[in-house]
């Protein structure tokens, strides 16, 4: 499934500096929510698209509330993922901060599967790194 929008990419502290990771936020929408309950099974799902993906898992945390909607964390080497849901909106909010050579757009298509939104947007950043690419 395609991004259906693609907000601009940014580079942190512009000209001179290279950057160190990646950071991609996620914005699924029209998912349906019985997708979006079960925070223990959503976070191991999680887990195991990171590592078919090439990160390494440190480690994770999960929360389900009351009522509905659930929140989850994955600790990586590489730095972190975590997602948010909303099955009242039939939103979910899903972030990955990276840095290293996995595959990136690998999790973000099984991410896509996993959720199917009917309506997705997509923001790029580029974060951090020193004057002279250090």
């Amino acid at each position: 499934m395609a991004i259906d929008e693609r907000q601009g990419e940014s580079t942190y502290g512009g000209a001179g500096r290279v950057p160190v990771g990646r950071h991609v936020v996620l914005d699924l929408f029209d998912v349906d929510p019985r997708r979006m309950r079960d925070a223990e099974t959503e976070t191991s799902a999680l887990r195991q698209a990171l590592t078919a993906c090439g990160f390494h898992v440190l480690g994770d945390c999960w929360h389900a509330f009351d009522g509905g909607g659930a929140t989850g964390l994955v600790l990586l080497s590489e730095s972190h993922a975590s997602f948010h849901t909303y099955p009242e909106r039939g939103y979910v909010a899903f972030d990955l901060f990276a840095c290293g050579d996995a595959d990136l757009e690998g999790l973000v298509e099984r991410i896509l599967a996993r959720w199917a939104p009917g309506r997705s947007t997509r923001h790029d950043l580029r974060r951090g790194g020193a004057p002279g690419g250090g």
